[in-house]
């Protein structure tokens, strides 16, 4: 994406977005989720509050170079970061950013599957302070929460572990949305909530570390699910002993089968799982939750990603896609 998010979209679908925007006159909606939902907030802010397409967000805050409200949790001490970097942006764990037209966007990041009730607490008094800030902007309680959990479940090791925990809730990821939309309704019970499906994963576009990892899991998944031990006939590109370390150090590391070592590896057919789940999860609960379809858009779109996980040429498209949806449900009625 560049040093600035705002190049990568067109003036055309920046004019769309801003129009989506205006119908959210007086709504708060909140994101929770990793990068992706992080990467969604940062266009929808850019565009609301009017950021210079070519320049940084970090760099346009620091000198105040937008129209409404933006609050971070601290000061930006490294103005020339670019938006493209997760490693900065990652650090941050929540943004608000309230157009002139009084639209409040919430971000919340959440890492693995964390509690939800507690982080919704902690965005509470977010934003009260936000307000405070804001000339009574914003407000509490959101009107509708986004929300994923997707790609902090999945594991490329060794190249990027993630903690166990996080692979036992992608092991039983149906559930973990079952019970993430009765947790979200017990502390919102007024809140339109809609969840989002993990972007598809193009494990093409890994390299170095990351397609060694991608190697040895994909030659794991040869073989034989009931005896491990047994491994079917192998192709001589999986007749390494590199990659049986590799694999035998997720076993070792996360205590699991070599099967769920690949059940939860990050690549095109984990993701898709997930949205198979997802969709599964949220059908069973039609009046409580709906689905916004991310994988839709980005499945099989690897000219649109470098790194095989985030599209930063699609955001418009899935901006403006989620942006009807939430127009839709809580765009014609004002907060009472």
């Amino acid at each position: 994406m560049g040093r600035s998010l705002g190049t990568s979209s067109s003036p055309m679908e920046d004019a769309t977005i801003t129009t989506l925007l205006a119908q959210l006159r007086n709504r708060v909606v909140l994101m929770i989720g990793d990068s992706s939902l992080r990467n969604q907030f940062v266009q929808l802010a850019r565009i609301g509050l009017a950021f210079d397409r070519n320049a940084p967000v970090a760099d346009a805050i620091v000198h105040g170079a937008h129209r409404g409200s933006f609050s971070l949790p601290w000061p930006i001490k490294q103005p020339e970061k670019p938006d493209s970097s997760n490693g900065f942006w990652g650090g941050f764990p929540w943004m608000v950013a309230t157009t002139p037209q009084n639209v409040t966007l919430v971000y919340a990041k959440v890492w693995g599957c964390a509690e939800l009730g507690s982080i919704v607490r902690k965005t509470r008094a977010v934003l009260l302070r936000h307000r405070q800030r804001s000339n009574e902007l914003g407000g509490w309680p959101p009107h509708l929460v986004l929300w994923n959990f997707g790609l902090h479940l999945l594991h490329v090791y060794p190249a990027r572990p993630v903690p166990t925990v996080a692979l036992r809730c992608a092991l039983r990821y149906e559930a973990l949305v079952h019970e993430s939309t009765r947790e979200l309704r017990a502390v919102l019970p007024q809140a339109h909530l809609v969840y989002r499906t993990t972007n598809a994963v193009c494990d093409k576009r890994f390299d170095g570390a990351w397609e060694l990892a991608m190697r040895a899991h994909h030659c794991a998944a040869s073989y034989s699910a009931v005896d491990e031990a047994a491994p079917r006939p192998l192709a001589n590109a999986c007749r390494s002993e590199r990659l049986l370390r590799v694999q035998e150090g997720c076993r070792r590391r996360y205590n699991i089968t070599l099967a769920e070592c690949v059940a939860t590896f990050m690549d095109e057919g984990n993701s898709r799982t997930q949205r198979a789940k997802a969709i599964s999860a949220t059908s069973s609960h039609p009046a409580l939750v709906k689905l916004f379809d991310a994988f839709s858009i980005t499945d099989g779109r690897c000219d649109a990603t470098v790194d095989g996980r985030h599209y930063p040429r699609l955001l418009a498209t899935i901006n403006a896609r989620f942006l009807t949806l939430a127009v839709a449900e809580v765009g014609e009625t004002e907060r009472t």
